[in-house]
């Protein structure tokens, strides 16, 4: 008797193709002399073996089961095959907490990403049809909802952002005593080497911030300086020279960025804007503008500018732990391979 009578009589493809494997790994010497896996025949004879011996198989009930068929004149009623795939519990339940009516907004707020993602619908036809979504709480809500995670994304950003702050200060001020690269005005702010008049011990917060406005320096493409780099990511309106609408209407690109009214150390209103326009207005630091920032990327299908493609992705992969199939580049590889060297020498 087929020894594999006593496991089953319809073996899956995986479990022929396991072994075939077993087989060849067992004893060599019976591995296919051709070109290929070298247990393609194994294979193949192995899947005929099961059909062949099923043929003459008359009283089994599974193999019945799969064979009978009802025939003109006969009494014989037949046997229901076994519900395969969807066919198992094909209208379960709902979800606990739903129902038909919530079912069906999930299907139409899918149908509505979808058109948003096909489409390439401007800002403004946007705007005139999800105006909801121009509010910086909704836009990290459909940030949340996209990546499909069910705990604040925010307070992730933050966390995982404030681990490495101390990293990127220590590169910054490398940096910039080797060289004047613009970041100086951002290092006074902080109680060190820059700043000889304050003595109170920043905070979490406060670090967190000018490392923020450090990275635009740190992760720049070769082609843009620092400062060109930081006005593409954010835009300070200290004296209130202009207006966040006039600033929107001047910027030549279309890409969303930050507009803080007031300075890094004292914002009074930060605003996100895009396409000559303003998306929404919030208080808040630069941190939490940068989470929105990214989320607006994602929620009105932006690609990333090329001036801040790698600091962008720093914060989608190595921040937010977001990984799709663009590779990082090797700026960035450089960039965190320092952090992980800093953060070794400085212990635990």
């Amino acid at each position: 008797m087929f020894f594999a009578y006593r496991f089953t009589l319809y073996p899956t493809k995986q479990q022929v193709l396991e072994i075939s494997q077993l087989i060849i790994k067992n004893y060599p010497f019976l591995k296919d002399k051709s070109v290929g896996t070298g247990y393609d025949s194994w294979f193949a004879q192995l899947y005929e073996k099961f059909r062949n011996e099923r043929k003459s198989i008359v009283n089994d009930p599974e193999v019945i089961l799969h064979k009978r068929k009802k025939t003109k004149g006969s009494e014989a009623q037949p046997v229901a095959l076994k519900l395969r795939r969807g066919g198992i519990n094909w209208e379960p339940p709902f979800p606990e907490g739903e129902d038909e009516h919530s079912m069906k907004r999930h299907k139409e707020w899918l149908q509505n990403r979808r058109k948003l993602m096909n489409q390439n619908i401007e800002l403004t036809e946007v705007r005139a049809q999800y105006p909801a979504l121009f509010n910086f709480e909704q836009i990290i809500a459909e940030f949340e909802r996209i990546l499909g995670v069910d705990s604040s994304i925010l307070v992730h950003f933050q966390h995982n952002f404030h681990q490495v702050c101390d990293q990127i200060l220590a590169m910054g001020k490398a940096k910039e005593s080797k060289k004047k690269c613009g970041m100086e005005a951002f290092l006074t702010l902080l109680d060190d080497e820059f700043n000889e008049e304050e003595d109170t011990a920043n905070n979490h917060d406060e670090i967190a911030e000018v490392a923020m406005a450090l990275l635009p320096f740190l992760l720049k493409s070769s082609a843009k300086d620092g400062l060109t780099q930081l006005q593409a990511f954010v835009h300070f309106l200290p004296e209130k020279s202009k207006t966040p609408k006039q600033v929107a209407l001047e910027r030549e690109q279309p890409f969303p960025f930050i507009i803080v009214e007031g300075t890094l150390d004292a914002p009074e209103e930060l605003h996100l804007a895009a396409d000559k326009q303003l998306i929404c207005s919030f208080r808040g630091n630069l941190v939490t503008a940068t989470l929105g920032l990214l989320a607006s990327y994602y929620v009105f299908m932006y690609n990333y500018p090329v001036a801040l493609n790698s600091m962008f992705l720093y914060f989608q992969k190595c921040i937010l732990q977001i990984h799709d199939g663009r590779k990082l580049p090797s700026s960035v590889i450089t960039f965190v391979n320092d952090i992980d060297r800093l953060s070794n020498s400085a212990g635990p």
